[in-house]
């Protein structure tokens, strides 16, 4: 099923090619939640490079998204379940449109660490991909743009590999 599911993970576009973006955002905790715009409509998502994009129900059913696919998920608590993976036709942040992006559907309101935070879905390693991302905690700000960011001046950079869905590992040896 993994298989079967990842590569679903590949597929989407954003618009334009080339772009340079921000979008301020808010933070919950330490967790950062984006406003994205879906048909008109503004929406809070988290911004979570340990999963794939996610959707609400309640915005799946108000889209009228069909099913794609049907997958067994994982969440960071260790439970699994079953769930339908859809397509979002357009979705934006910033202003850079980013479409044909597959999301799992899900409740969001199910789990009591989700519900809490009044989001509508998750911006995933899937959409993440496609960009690349710079997070200014002074300011809430969160950039993005097609080409890498001059790191020049940065203290840390960290290496990392990508799963088939896109999200980062991280390999790190602490006291040998």
């Amino acid at each position: 099923s993994c298989v079967g599911t990842s590569r679903y993970y590949k597929q989407g576009k954003v618009e334009p090619v080339e772009f340079a973006s921000k979008t301020s955002f808010e933070r919950h905790a330490s967790l950062i939640i984006l406003p994205v715009t879906i048909e008109g409509e503004t929406y809070r998502f988290l911004f979570d490079t340990g999963a794939p994009m996610v959707i609400s129900k309640e915005i799946r059913e108000s889209l009228e998204l069909k099913r794609k696919a049907k997958g067994e998920v994982s969440d960071s608590q260790g439970g699994r379940e079953e769930l339908d993976f859809v397509r979002i036709p357009n979705l934006k942040i910033g202003g850079i449109g980013f479409s044909e992006l597959i999301a799992i559907s899900a409740d969001l309101k199910a789990s009591p660490s989700m519900a809490c935070l009044n989001i509508d879905g998750i911006v995933g390693a899937n959409l993440m991909h496609r960009a690349f991302w710079k997070i200014d905690f002074t300011l809430n700000e969160l950039s993005f743009q097609s080409a890498p960011f001059n790191l020049s001046d940065s203290l840390y950079k960290i290496p990392f590999e990508t799963k088939s869905t896109f999200t980062p590992i991280v390999n790190l040896n602490l006291d040998n």
